[in-house]
């Protein structure tokens, strides 16, 4: 606003000082630097888990958040917006300091062998580690109506995904030939979206409750 106020009138003998003076605010009240977010992905035995899928929300999720994910410094070529663990099991992110939550789950690299999804909340700057130790196994089984017949038969090869928020991604794994998937989850509440089986079925199972005290 100082800027245009200036430029609305004429110059004059005082205008260089008014310049300085705007400058001179600049500098002593620069903008926040970012900080550093260290994110850690361990599997069931403690070891790194690399190749895990990472999003990274500002604040806390909820099912109907519609809160945008941070964005990596270059776009994906798989469409993630988010991270991949390194083969350490880290991802470092340099964001405004404040409160923020992570959510880690398998992905489609094809290389993560373990079912799950991970939230956890933390702080920049700071680290956190996210443990698929202590997270809750649940058993994902649906069955559907196909073109072909109006019998009932498991949704094989069905895309599950569990989203603590509207914008998280969170594929967890398919459907096997029994229509069931294992997978494991922290506790939360979720919307379950089941989609891209053989018959195309989208299903959606909104606030579902994982574990106890949900």
């Amino acid at each position: 606003m100082m800027i245009r106020r200036f430029l609305l009138f004429p110059p004059t003998a005082v205008f260089p000082f008014s310049i300085s003076i705007f400058l001179l605010c600049l500098s002593i009240f620069p903008p926040p630097a970012d900080a550093a977010l260290t994110i850690t992905v361990r599997d069931h035995a403690g070891n790194p888990a690399p190749s895990v899928s990472v999003q990274i929300f500002p604040g806390i999720l909820d099912p109907d958040s519609d809160a945008e994910p941070i964005s990596p410094p270059k776009p994906r070529t798989d469409g993630l917006v988010g991270f991949v663990t390194s083969l350490q099991g880290h991802v470092s992110v340099d964001l405004p300091a404040g409160p923020y939550s992570v959510v880690a789950f398998s992905g489609d690299s094809g290389t993560v062998k373990e079912r799950f999804l991970i939230v956890r909340e933390a702080s920049a700057p700071g680290e956190v580690t996210l443990s698929m130790a202590e997270i809750v196994t649940v058993t994902v089984q649906a069955i559907g109506e196909s073109n072909f017949s109006t019998e009932s038969t498991p949704l094989v090869g069905a895309r599950v995904s569990f989203r603590p928020s509207q914008r998280i991604l969170g594929f967890v794994g398919l459907l096997n030939n029994d229509g069931q998937l294992q997978a494991s989850i922290s506790p939360g509440r979720y919307h379950v979206v089941i989609t891209g089986s053989i018959a195309g079925h989208y299903v959606v199972l909104t606030n579902q409750a994982v574990g106890g005290g949900c």
